[in-house]
């Protein structure tokens, strides 16, 4: 159980960071290219308004599947979906390290 809650750890991580990634390029903050300035794009993720990420969470799957939507719009509820799936694996990451200390 230990493994499976390191493995749902390290997928939380990478989905919350792709996730932020997306959202924050959507919305402008994050440049285009994130691997080519990442002083740029640190800066970027510390521009990230969170209240506008959590907002976008609840319709991501709305947004996403929304045929008449813009290019930005679908990838800011992409990104505010992947952050919210990196929140339930951090969740499920716990309950496998509980589990694994009983």
């Amino acid at each position: 159980m230990v493994v499976l809650g390191v493995v749902l750890l390290v997928l939380a991580v990478l989905a919350v960071l792709a996730g932020l990634l997306f959202f924050g390029n959507a919305r402008g903050t994050v440049p285009d290219r994130p691997a080519r300035d990442v002083a740029a794009t640190r800066r970027g993720l510390s521009r990230i308004n969170r209240s506008d990420l959590f907002a976008t969470m609840r319709t991501s799957v709305k947004g996403a599947a929304n045929p008449d939507a813009e290019q930005d719009q679908r990838a800011s509820s992409l990104g505010g979906f992947l952050v919210l799936t990196g929140l339930v694996l951090v969740i499920l990451a716990i309950v496998a390290f509980v589990v694994a200390m009983i």
